[in-house]
């Protein structure tokens, strides 16, 4: 999955990059690559800083020209996907845990974005929820 921020700069001084879906992050490197890298790792803060707040995350919206793709592992953006449907239907975590069967320490392992969590059990859980999760090519 991707969210696409905007860069703009001179390489080997000062490359910054913006994403329209989230404005509050602003990163810059040296360098496209190195600003990229630097974006990654604030949007994995930014989606850790949303959970802990307990609030919505913004979904990534289609790339548009001159923007360049920021990479967010699919069961990262899934676990946004649960997280976001848990706040829209306030859905406690223990809550989840009855409905898959499991205990709230279990829910917390699947929400931690850190936690490699299999995509079947997001997926589960998001079907539980009556949001099943969707994929394409």
């Amino acid at each position: 999955m991707y969210y696409f921020a905007q860069c703009n700069g001179l390489e080997g001084y000062t490359v910054t990059a913006r994403f329209r879906d989230i404005p509050e992050i602003i990163v810059s490197g040296t360098s496209k690559a190195e600003t990229i890298t630097l974006a990654e790792q604030a949007l994995f803060a930014a989606i850790t800083n949303s959970f802990l707040r307990m609030e919505k995350f913004p979904l990534a919206s289609e790339g548009m020209e001159q923007e360049v793709a920021v990479y967010v592992p699919e069961t990262v953006y899934a676990k946004v996907l649960l997280h976001n449907v848990m706040i829209d239907r306030k859905v406690k975590k223990s809550e989840l845990a009855r409905l898959l069967d499991t205990n709230p320490p279990e829910i917390q392992r699947i929400l931690d974005l850190k936690h490699r969590t299999k995509i079947d059990t997001i997926g589960r859980a998001l079907a539980l929820l009556n949001a099943p999760l969707k994929m394409s090519v």
